[in-house]
């Protein structure tokens, strides 16, 4: 599918969804279902993510201790053109 674009394109998003555990703080590392078949589609059109400067997560539920939880969920991605 990526490979019919014939132009440098980027996506920024917030995904909602979690592409890797190490991008998870708090709660439960699996990747569900829907974060797999997103990763899945990323990776079949071709987008690679171009990282990020700040902070390690985008997204907090802002709880106390251990229900404390934090995410990444926003994202830069490219094709390699």
């Amino acid at each position: 599918m990526g490979d019919q674009m014939d132009a440098p394109w980027v996506i920024l998003a917030d995904l909602n969804t979690i592409l890797e555990p190490s991008k998870k703080l708090g709660g439960r590392k699996m990747l569900d279902a829907d974060d797999l078949f997103i990763k899945s589609v990323l990776n079949d059109i071709g987008l690679t993510d171009l990282g990020f400067k700040g902070p390690p997560f985008t997204w907090s539920n802002h709880r106390q201790g251990l229900a404390h939880i934090q995410v990444r969920l926003d994202r830069a991605m490219a094709n390699n053109d």
